[in-house]
């Protein structure tokens, strides 16, 4: 049995097997998951809005769908997805 990965809020994470990914609290916010069964690489992005293209300084991509969906996509696939 592996590891057991917490993503926090506006937080994003991947895990290769045996290694698991898990969160809390997602309320209003939404947990996006990418997983390769070839490769057993998973993510999860845990965001809290849509959109960041309203603020000049956006300092955590996590926190939006638009900016973190692109990271993790970026991150399982560098991961050998």
């Amino acid at each position: 049995m592996g590891d057991v990965i917490k993503v926090g809020m506006a937080d994003l994470n991947i895990a290769k097997a045996p290694n698991s990914l898990t969160t809390l609290g997602l309320g209003s916010c939404i947990g996006l998951t990418l997983y390769d069964p070839v490769a057993k690489v998973g993510g999860l992005v845990h965001y809290m809005l849509p959109d960041s293209t309203k603020l000049k300084n956006n300092e955590n991509i996590a926190k939006f769908g638009d900016t973190g969906i692109k990271e993790l996509l970026r991150q399982v696939l560098a991961a050998g997805a």
